[in-house]
């Protein structure tokens, strides 16, 4: 039994010395510990060294393990729209071109389109399984997400970690990396140097009442995944009344965000939120209307419910609110489509010699204008001949007053006139003899003109009858082209549709739905009295959708009607009501140091990755989101 004990001893000295690091026949010092005469203690030391001769690479590695507590270089603004990401750094004067919040794959391929790489697809019917990263305005597909922003980065020349979880699931090498960030640098004009991500701290511009959870989870992504150095957190909404707040002498702004999947109503004070009780949120946007003109479009013509792209670039075209209402539906009852003010037609795209489509005015609509344009002439016409008409009467009768007062003078000239006439009978007669003889001799050049005449008018005319064959072959092929050309009809839809924002019962949807109007109201009403008179006089639209025609004016009716009248009310649409959010934030940023709206890497790991927007909600002047 002993011998046996010290066999096993000396095989397990044996293997523990090969797993430290020392060979079999290298003898342990009696006089020292054995956590000494190790080298895995000694190894530590080693890596230290070898990091602290490569400063660069130093640096790197402890910004993705222990967090980045050096300032960030560059700063980037993000604001994450349900439609269109726009972004840019806030060192520059605008956003860069919006970025797609989608993602789609090509036909019998795995690979993943994603943003702008969807754009260079020729025909879109080729794409399919499209994802969006938003449902009523929040953010609820990270996964689609993710690869927007990764996009995203590699436009910007970023250089993310690839040795995240998130890296080894979507595959970010490398080689792929350097090979987009280069496409996408050379395709923005922008630096071709790279940009490492422990350098950057994000501003995200995020919709007022976002779920925490849904917080801590974006902030993992950004600092776990990305490798970012800071992240802060704003609200898109209140960044986008920072100029109009500004340009107010009472710094309050009632700011309507009319976005892809929402309509939100924001009453802020001097760039916060006067009360989170007074926000309003419509499940109503540009996705959900959009969606009711594929339903309405597919039930009367084709099939268009896989054509989103397309009738995106429809309602953008055509779709406008109407001013009466009641009065454009009773004249489609009065007239037949296609002769009404409001008809029009749309050429489908063939995506090989038309691929964006073509707006086109009804042929019968088309004749009824020109009819009544003619009519509008003649009439102008006619007044102006009834005009001359009374102008000569006049002059008529101031004739006849003078003709009285020169009777005599009239008849003595006649007296003379009578004898010139009979002297220059008697010289005629010796006129007429001389006359025969040129006349033979002219008589032969007139034929010789005539005959030239006629030739004249053959080949004029000849040149007609070929005009006029062109004419007519031009015309049946505009006829057969015609015929071959899928036409989309619109009619009561172009208004129809955009009504939904007013009236959201008509669209099927609950009842206790307020309108646009409404919300608008409930939310200033919600806010403390002194604040009220200010707020109605400084609505402010922003979003894609406040581009819609006569948006304003129909909203000032629909507002006079329920706003006390002893209150002014004014409405005022961005500029650029896309890019407003990006804008403002840009200008309510710049002016702090990013210790103030943003949370470090450091700070996020010292709280366990959990709950790091408490500094941004409650120091350091925060109630940014």
């Amino acid at each position: 039994m002993a011998a046996s004990d010290k066999n096993s001893k000396k095989k397990f000295e044996t293997s523990a010395s090969i797993q430290s690091g020392t060979g079999s026949k290298r003898k342990r010092s009696p006089s020292k510990p054995k956590s000494s005469s190790s080298s895995s203690v000694v190894s530590p030391k080693k890596k230290k060294s070898a990091a602290d001769s490569s400063p660069t690479s130093g640096v790197a590695a402890n910004a993705y393990i222990s967090g980045a507590t050096l300032p960030p270089t560059h700063t980037l603004i993000v604001d994450n729209g349900g439609d269109t990401l726009k972004y840019g750094w806030i060192t520059e004067d605008t956003p860069r071109p919006p970025l797609p919040n989608i993602s789609a794959r090509l036909i019998h391929q795995f690979t993943t389109l994603v943003g702008d790489e969807l754009g260079n697809v020729q025909n879109p019917n080729n794409l399919i399984a499209h994802c969006r990263s938003t449902e009523r305005g929040i953010l609820t597909n990270l996964e689609n997400q993710t690869r927007v922003w990764k996009r995203m980065l590699d436009l910007l020349g970023v250089t993310v970690p690839t040795t995240s979880e998130a890296a080894k699931v979507f595959g970010w090498n490398i080689a792929s990396q350097r090979k987009k960030g280069k496409q996408g640098l050379v395709a923005t004009g922008a630096v071709t140097s790279t940009i490492p991500s422990h350098t950057i701290a994000v501003i995200l511009l995020l919709p007022p009442h976002c779920p925490r959870l849904l917080i801590d989870q974006m902030m993992h992504i950004w600092f776990g995944d990305f490798g970012v150095a800071h992240v802060g957190l704003a609200n898109s909404t209140v960044c986008a009344s920072y100029h109009q707040v500004q340009a107010t002498p009472w710094k309050t702004s009632c700011t309507v965000d009319m976005g892809w999947s929402s309509t939100l109503v924001v009453p802020t004070f001097r760039d916060r939120p006067v009360q989170p009780t007074a926000i309003r949120r419509l499940p109503l946007g540009g996705r959900h209307m959009i969606n009711m003109l594929k339903y309405y479009l597919s039930y009367r013509q084709y099939n268009l419910m896989d054509q989103t792209q397309l009738l995106r670039k429809v309602f953008e075209k055509l779709s406008f609110l109407s001013l009466n209402l009641q009065k454009d539906l009773a004249l489609a009852r009065q007239k037949p489509s296609g002769r009404r003010w409001y008809d029009r037609d749309f050429v489908l795209p063939d995506y090989q010699q038309n691929h964006r489509g073509e707006i086109r005015i009804p042929l019968l609509l088309q004749r009824d204008m020109e009819r009544e344009a003619q009519q509008a002439k003649e009439g102008k016409l006619d007044g102006e001949e009834e005009e001359e008409d009374e102008e000569e009467d006049e002059d008529f009768e101031m004739e006849e007053s003078d003709d009285d007062d020169d009777d005599d003078d009239d008849m003595e000239a006649v007296d003379e006139d009578m004898v010139m006439i009979e002297e220059e009978d008697i010289g005629g007669k010796h006129k007429k003899k001389k006359n025969k003889q040129g006349r033979k001799k002219s008589k032969d050049k007139v034929d010789s003109e005539e005959e030239e005449e006629e030739e004249e008018e053959a080949t004029i005319e000849q040149r007609r009858q070929q005009i006029l064959q062109e004419r007519a072959e031009e015309e049946k092929r505009r006829r057969q082209k015609q015929e071959e050309e899928q036409v989309l009809r619109l009619s009561l839809e172009r208004f129809v549709v955009p009504e939904v924002l007013f009236r959201p019962m008509d669209a099927g949807l609950q009842p206790d739905l307020v309108g646009l109007a409404q919300a608008i109201v409930q939310s200033v009403q919600a806010c403390p009295e002194p604040y009220q008179p200010a707020l109605y006089q400084t609505v402010y639209l922003v979003g894609g959708v406040s581009q819609l025609r006569n948006i304003k004016l129909r909203l000032e009716g629909e507002l006079r009607s329920l706003v006390p009248a002893e209150y002014e009310m004014k409405i005022s649409i961005a500029e650029s009501p896309i890019d407003r959010a990006w804008m403002g934030a840009k200008k309510q940023f710049v002016q702090s140091p990013h210790t103030v709206w943003s949370v470090s890497r450091q700070e996020w790991e010292d709280c366990s990755k959990t709950k790091a927007y408490r500094k941004l909600l409650l120091g350091n002047g925060g109630s940014f989101l």
